[in-house]
């Protein structure tokens, strides 16, 4: 039996390849890891939004 993958975009579930899920979800973890570091060393990010 082979495993589907899949990913949220837009609110959708969208089938994906097996490669596309696991290099999504490396990605998402090495930002969270980033956001970690920063705050370990009181660093902050702000967001300014368009008009």
């Amino acid at each position: 039996m082979t495993k589907e993958y899949y990913l949220y975009v837009g609110g959708q579930k969208i089938k994906v390849s097996e490669q596309i899920y696991k290099v999504y979800w490396q990605e998402r973890e090495h930002e969270k890891y980033l956001e970690q570091v920063d705050k370990k060393n009181h660093l902050l990010f702000f967001f300014v939004p368009k008009s």
